[in-house]
């Protein structure tokens, strides 16, 4: 990566340090730390000055505080995704334009119905070129639809575009030696084959049409894993081959997909869903306490992965995209409304 790209991806990670990712940046920066020797750039070390011109961050890894992707190539983009279990859920786009120009996509959710919320960093020379997007206020347009019921699957509307999409078909390979806690292999590669075909044909309860025209296949298995660092919920660098597997994620991440990208056209998507704490379940008949749905989880995962993102929480039986999922929650295996017209939109 030339020495002109890295000082903008050390821009661009001092905005997003300023708009409340990590610490809090200032116009003014301190003398320049070391270089990093461990592989990562952490917002801290940015604003307190890192010099980017004086450091090789070829495949340096950009820590968002709690998940993280590496600085790509120019001309690229890598987008992480998170589903947690307390409705959090956050993603990061970061995309480095062919003279360097760093722009990052931050999204998080809250808690609380109409709590999504996008900023958009661009930076160049300076840290001040900024355009802050804050999506609760149109959301806030339809806080009348929102009450203590759940609003039906099959009329909510909302749908959320990222900004790839497969133009050519999309070929997984399924790890089976790592599977998530509490299914056999048979199970976890039955599930899979679901999720890929709720996904390919839109399959839903709502009575509404498939869409033919995305091509998703999972011709076998493997043993290779994910690009993704569960330890620090990551992408890694990508190896070209689209992977599915379970495998170990930090704290309350439930599923997390990283996708890579170039013009919009995605080169790899990249699939984990966590086996270091959960209990997962292929049926939610006799569940009970902390277990998730595997086939739910697999669903949203795979929506990511086709580029549809998080939709807004209305408190109740939401989407698929939906940033939360339940415990004992079998809804999401198949799309609602709002889940279909993504698809329909970006296909």
């Amino acid at each position: 990566m030339g020495r002109g790209r890295a000082g903008a991806v050390v821009a661009a990670a001092a905005v997003v340090g300023s708009l409340g990712i990590g610490t809090q940046a200032t116009a003014e920066t301190s003398a320049a730390p070391d270089c990093p020797e461990t592989g990562v750039v952490t917002i801290e070390a940015v604003v307190d000055g890192l010099d980017a011109l004086d450091c090789d961050l070829a495949g340096t890894r950009l820590d968002a505080g709690g998940f993280g992707v590496p600085v790509p190539e120019a001309g690229e983009t890598v987008t992480v995704s998170l589903l947690t279990d307390d409705g959090t859920s956050p993603s990061l786009e970061l995309s480095v334009a062919d003279d360097g120009l760093v722009t990052a996509v931050l999204e998080t959710t809250g808690t609380t119905p109409l709590g999504r919320t996008v900023e958009r960093l661009q930076a160049g020379a300076a840290p001040d070129r900024v355009e802050v997007v804050d999506l609760s206020a149109d959301a806030s347009a339809h806080a009348d639809d929102v009450s203590a019921q759940a609003v039906g699957r099959c009329r909510l509307t909302d749908n959320n575009r990222l900004s790839y999409r497969w133009t050519t078909p999309a070929t997984w390979r399924l790890n089976v030696e790592r599977v998530p806690n509490g299914v056999t292999r048979t199970q976890w590669t039955s599930a899979t084959r679901n999720a890929v075909t709720t996904i390919e044909n839109a399959r839903n309860n709502c009575g509404m049409s498939v869409n033919p025209t995305l091509d998703l296949r999972m011709p076998g298995t493997t043993a290779v894993d994910a690009d993704i660092d569960g330890a620090s919920n990551a992408c890694t660098a990508r190896d070209g081959r689209s992977v599915i597997d379970g495998g170990h994620l930090t704290g309350s991440v439930l599923g997390l997909t990283c996708a890579w990208s170039s013009s919009g056209r995605v080169i790899e998507a990249d699939v984990r869903i966590d086996r270091s704490e959960r209990r997962w379940v292929t049926s939610v008949s006799g569940c009970r306490g902390s277990r998730f749905h595997v086939g739910s989880t697999l669903a949203h995962e795979l929506g990511h992965a086709v580029g549809l993102g998080h939709v807004t929480e209305r408190g109740g039986s939401d989407l698929t995209m939906s940033p939360s999922m339940p415990p004992c929650n079998a809804s999401s295996a198949s799309l609602g409304r709002g889940d279909v017209l993504g698809l329909r939109s970006h296909y």
